[in-house]
């Protein structure tokens, strides 16, 4: 183990022979050492760091506050009872001390991924160390404020580490079903997927990976989940090529691999969005502080809740093991009866279950019967999980809420009585119908103990949007509820954008055109960009 290990994908952490240091004066302090840590083998001159971290400042009170900072570094490094100073500075030049054991996690990530393709055929040992290593974005959820530079750097950096991530999950996945390892495949695909999940290759791939596996059902399930998400962020339907295979595994057919190029298009930041990205992580640490809690995010459609959700997701998942279960209300006439619900028990039953991440045997059957009336498509997978008869419509709320809380109980458990926590995802919940939203409002209380996470998007602008959940900030459902509620992107959020894509000369012009064109939707944001892009 090395004396000192910075791990900066994901986040932000410090260790000292496996203490992990906090005592840091400021973020900037945080985000100097980073970057000193990410050019170990460069001399970096205390100019270039005064510039990057106070450009506003006059040259004068920049290295003023430079000292200070590194004064701050010093005095925490001390505190950890360091046999050297793990700053060193060389007359002009600031770096880390070459004698001091220092690993940093992007630098094996990197030097992993070099070297597992490296030679004529990938190796996938190295890549999947690699995998390992990248546990989520590079400084996920860093910022320092009033730093353009700095910021520049910081999402440039981002961009680079990500592309490669994604090239060698790709390359993994590949490896996998060219050699039939079905169950690593599934792995590394799901990991991918979970950085890129608009990557129609990779949901393809973890189709085939399900269907080599015999889980038919399953590689089905993943078409649709593919179609939903396209639907909802972009307005389109899958490739014709993606249409295929899912006609293929339905008539149990599945044709050879092809291969085929993917067009990645700009990371584009997520401005505008962090104050509330913040209340989300807030909100997200009460629960592993003191149980249950929901978090309603309202917005027209467009806004971005998807997004943000999925970025606090990204994150809280990075920083600990945690279960994600999703479920979606749909625009239909009439309303799909606990649609939501149905597509979140399908998960546990024909996701989790195999997957051995809940054992069946821990679950009572009358709960497994209660809760498969809600997806009777899961007859499919095992004929004897439908203990009885009564349609959904039919069933009693109370039993029903009852039920899915003792199956998330089992959900949270871990050996020795340790918990994992649980984020819980309802999309689109204007269109769910009453019975959805009134066994949420059940569910709740008997919650209130469990490390869960509710969180629901809706848009209250929607017409027949009325239930009391949704539109009363008063109502009181046993555990504490949070409300968000995003507006359009401000003509300086437009601007950030604008300056992390193109050089600085030309920021003002795109700001403008995102202004103009856009009115500060970031859905139309994202598509005129990936518009540009693509011209």
């Amino acid at each position: 183990m090395s004396e000192i290990e910075i791990r900066l994908l994901g986040g932000f952490d410090i260790r000292c022979r496996d203490t992990a240091l906090r005592r840091f004066e400021s973020q900037k302090a945080r985000g100097l050492l980073a970057y000193l840590a990410m050019h170990r083998d460069q001399a970096l001159s205390r100019e270039h760091i005064a510039t990057l971290l106070w450009s506003d400042k006059d040259e004068s009170s920049a290295r003023r506050n430079l000292r200070q900072v590194l004064y701050s570094l010093r005095t925490a490094f001390a505190e950890a009872h360091l046999n050297a100073d793990l700053l060193v500075g060389e007359g002009q030049n600031i770096g880390l001390h070459p004698e001091i054991d220092v690993w940093v996690d992007v630098t094996d990530f990197e030097r992993a991924i070099e070297r597992g393709m490296a030679g004529a055929e990938p190796d996938s040992q190295k890549l999947g160390r690699a995998a390992r290593l990248y546990v989520g974005d590079f400084l996920s959820g860093f910022f320092v404020r009033d730093c353009p530079p700095f910021e520049e750097w910081l999402v440039t950096t981002q961009e680079r580490l990500r592309e490669s991530a994604l090239a060698s999950f790709h390359t993994l996945v590949g490896s996998c079903l060219r050699r039939g390892e079905s169950r690593m495949g599934i792995h590394y695909a799901r990991r991918l997927l979970a950085i890129d999940p608009l990557s129609e290759k990779a949901h393809r791939q973890l189709m085939r990976l399900y269907a080599l596996s015999s889980r038919r059902t399953r590689a089905l399930a993943q078409f649709e989940e593919l179609r939903n998400l396209l639907n909802q962020e972009l307005g389109v339907e899958p490739l014709a090529e993606t249409t295929a295979l899912y006609q293929s595994i339905l008539l149990e057919q599945l044709p050879e691999e092809e291969e085929s190029e993917e067009t990645i298009g700009p990371l584009i930041p997520l401005a505008g969005r962090r104050g509330e990205l913040a209340e989300l992580q807030a909100s997200w640490q009460q629960v592993l502080e003191g149980g249950a809690r929901l978090v309603l995010i309202s917005g027209e459609t467009g806004i971005g809740k998807t997004r943000l959700v999925k970025t606090h997701v990204d994150g809280a998942s990075s920083q600990r093991k945690s279960r994600v279960l999703r479920g979606r209300a749909y625009e239909a006439a009439p309303a799909l009866a606990y649609a939501p619900w149905s597509e979140i028990v399908t998960t546990i039953f024909a996701d989790l279950m195999p997957d051995e991440e809940l054992d069946p045997e821990s679950v009572d059957a009358r709960v497994i019967s209660d809760l498969a009336q809600l997806a009777p498509q899961l007859a499919a997978l095992d004929p004897e999980l439908l203990g009885g008869t009564l349609h959904p419509s039919e069933t009693d709320a109370g039993r029903l809420s009852n039920s899915m809380a003792a199956l998330l109980d089992e959900l949270t458990k871990e050996p020795e009585g340790a918990r994992t926590p649980v984020i819980l995802m309802l999309s689109d919940m204007q269109w769910a119908d009453e019975e959805s939203l009134d066994l949420l409002q059940m569910l709740a209380p008997r919650l209130a103990e469990l490390p869960i996470l509710l969180v629901a998007t809706v848009d209250l602008t929607a017409p027949g949007v009325g239930h009391p959940l949704l539109l009363d900030p008063a109502i009181e459902i046993g555990i504490p509820v949070d409300r968000l509620a995003l507006g359009r992107l401000s003509p300086a959020a437009l601007g950030e954008i604008a300056a992390a894509l193109v050089p600085a000369d030309e920021s003002p012009w795109l700001a403008d055109l995102l202004t103009e064109w856009t009115g500060g939707l970031p859905l139309a944001v994202t598509e005129l960009i990936n518009y540009l892009w693509d011209e």
